[in-house]
């Protein structure tokens, strides 16, 4: 027969059995129940022991309940209440069994709870959206158009923790506008399912450029989202619009080089269901004057040429000029094909040439002066020296040779010229002509001939002698004497006949001109000197003044002895060959006489009067 267990039917104690008795020691015993709590984030977390309940706040890592359970009694631990802020799930281990000691290894394992997140897109028809979630959660959504859908990202999110639902990658073919609503909170307790995306299409707005032929054209819709055009045809904005959306095309920086100024033709409107193409731009070239200033202009008929096509002709006294508008970007050259005349000027043109830009070419200069002309004289026949010509009163120009010879000081077309004589030429007289001597200069050099012809000086003396002229050759040293002391140069003789000889025979028979020392001429050579008529009377002095007058004539007579010939006229009227000076009543000695103010008749004009008087002679230069 098997012992009986003295502990049947007893509770366990949860102590090991020794096999000794117990023995009654007092009050029943009891434990402690508690452990451990882990990843607690979130408050209200309540557990429950058989009935007694501990809240564990979240900075709590371990619990205790405070009733203790008798030895040998059960215990049960489980989470009565799940913590929120955020939801969570706490999960006990080891939770249940007997008490027979303390118990302290418990274990409540806290996890906070996901959620997923769902979105429900509407109205898209394109492709290719791409949803994100916090930066990082990528969800490709398609969907079959004229239906909405729905879908949920990958990664769910724990409660507490943010959501943000945006678009990364806007769907295209037909390209979209989706937009978000409800896409960003923080997840509490349950799926996130609020979250809607609204797509709509988009639509481009543009159309045609025409005519652009320069750079830097900027187009603007609605004031901004400007777009540089660099060629003709089609153009968009990169920003596409919705149905409805108002449009306003214009022009926010016409092009340059070449400048041009552009239309916007059906540039406002409302976008419809299509994109809009019917926005015109029609650019066209600008086009400048060019023009400059004009200086000096006196002449008239100047021409100016504009790339050698267009021309303008500016009034004399003009200070400007403008030739027509030609297009920006095109080069220009002024150029003079016309200089101008009365007076003759040239023209010239700086500043002429260069590139139309952006506005009227207003620089071009054009400056005239007068032309200035040589006064050149020809010198025909000169013998001697320091001929002196004159232009203007001025300017004199010494010549002492025929040759061409021109003024210093050229003369402004338009201006006049007057060459004279100034100082004749010397030794011999000489009388220089001036032949187109006057004028207005034109537009060339002007030519002036100058003939010089020898010119022998004829003269009387202003001292009277007597008869007694010691013969023909103390009558030519008398001249010799005169002629020297005014400055005239060259061999004088006396016109004075006698037995010995006579003028005929004496005389140098010139075919030059015979002239007073003033210039004046008496004969144009010695055939006329010797004809019987002057050009004009012999009567002046070696100093050219008036010749001494005889009192008993009461004027100017000469000692001649000589016929208009030339020849002696009576031999026996020269005071005995010109060696007496003695008063002869009867008549035998006297002489000829010559008339100082007579050109006929002036050789002989007294058929003798005597010898001791006091007359005059001609000297003739040799």
């Amino acid at each position: 027969m098997e012992p009986v267990d003295s502990d049947a039917g007893a509770p366990d104690t949860g102590r090991p059995d020794t096999g000794a008795p117990d023995i009654d020691a007092g009050p029943a015993a009891t434990f402690s129940i508690g452990g451990s709590v882990t990843g607690l984030e979130g408050d209200g977390l309540v557990l429950e022991n058989n009935g007694d309940t501990i809240a564990i706040s979240k900075s709590s890592a371990s619990f205790v309940f405070p009733k203790k359970v008798a030895k040998g009694a059960t215990f049960e631990v489980k989470a009565r209440t799940q913590p929120t802020g955020p939801a969570q799930t706490c999960v006990v281990t080891g939770g249940s069994g007997t008490a027979s000691a303390d118990v302290t290894d418990v274990k409540v394992a806290c996890t906070t709870n996901e959620y997923p997140i769902t979105v429900t897109v509407a109205g898209l028809a394109g492709s290719g959206l791409v949803l994100t979630n916090n930066g990082g959660d990528d969800l490709a959504v398609t969907a079959a158009v004229g239906t909405s859908v729905t879908a949920t990202f990958s990664k769910k999110v724990a409660s507490g923790k943010p959501f943000d639902v945006a678009v990364k990658t806007q769907p295209g073919g037909p390209p979209q506008n989706c937009v978000v609503s409800g896409g960003a909170g923080t997840v509490v307790a349950g799926a996130v399912t609020t979250v809607t995306v609204n797509c709509t299409t988009l639509y481009t707005v543009g159309g045609t450029v025409t005519g652009l032929t320069g750079s830097g054209l900027v187009l603007q819709n609605n004031a901004g989202d400007d777009i540089p055009v660099n060629a003709n045809g089609t153009f968009a904005f990169p920003t596409l619009a919705t149905t409805g959306t108002d449009y306003a095309v214009t022009v926010k920086t016409n092009p340059q080089t070449p400048w041009q100024s552009c239309a916007v033709g059906n540039g406002t409107g409302k976008v419809a269901t299509a994109n809009v193409s019917s926005v015109t731009v029609t650019c066209t070239t600008d086009k400048h004057t060019v023009g400059g200033s004009i200086s000096g202009l006196t002449g008239s008929g100047l021409v100016l040429q504009l790339n050698g096509a267009e021309t303008v002709t500016p009034a004399s006294g003009a200070t400007s000029f403008i030739f027509g508008a030609i297009d920006s970007g095109s080069n220009y050259t002024v150029s003079v094909l016309t200089q101008p005349t009365s007076p003759s000027q040239t023209c010239g043109v700086t500043d002429g040439s260069g590139g139309v830009g952006g506005a009227d070419i207003t620089s071009v200069k054009v400056a005239c002066e007068t032309n200035k002309y040589k006064v050149r004289v020809q010198v025909t026949g000169l013998t001697g020296t320091g001929l002196v010509l004159q232009n203007n009163g001025g300017n004199d120009l010494v010549v002492d040779s025929s040759d061409t010879y021109s003024f210093t000081t050229s003369i402004s077309s338009g201006a006049p010229y007057l060459v004279t004589v100034k100082t004749l030429p010397s030794p011999h007289a000489e009388v220089c002509q001036v032949s187109s001597g006057a004028g207005t200069v034109v537009a060339a050099d002007v030519d002036v001939l100058v003939t010089c012809n020898r010119r022998y000086r004829v003269f009387v003396t202003s001292t009277s002698y007597d008869g007694n002229l010691g013969g023909l050759s103390g009558a030519d040293a008398k001249c010799q004497v005169h002629a020297d002391a005014a400055g005239l140069s060259g061999t004088f003789k006396a016109w004075l006949s006698d037995a010995t000889g006579s003028p005929s025979t004496r005389f140098t028979r010139s075919a030059d001109p015979y002239a007073l020392v003033d210039g004046t001429v008496i004969a144009d050579d010695y055939a006329e000197l010797t004809s019987g008529s002057l050009q004009h009377p012999i009567d002046k002095t070696e100093t050219g003044g008036a010749p001494p007058v005889q009192p008993v004539f009461g004027r100017a007579v000469v000692w001649t002895g000589t016929s208009e010939s030339g020849n002696v006229y009576w031999l026996t009227h020269t005071c005995s060959n010109w060696t007496s000076s003695v008063y002869d009543p009867q008549g035998n000695i006297v002489a000829i006489l010559g008339e100082t103010n007579e050109t006929t008749g002036w050789s002989f004009a007294y058929g003798g009067t005597y010898c001791d008087r006091m007359n005059a002679l001609f000297c003739f230069e040799q």
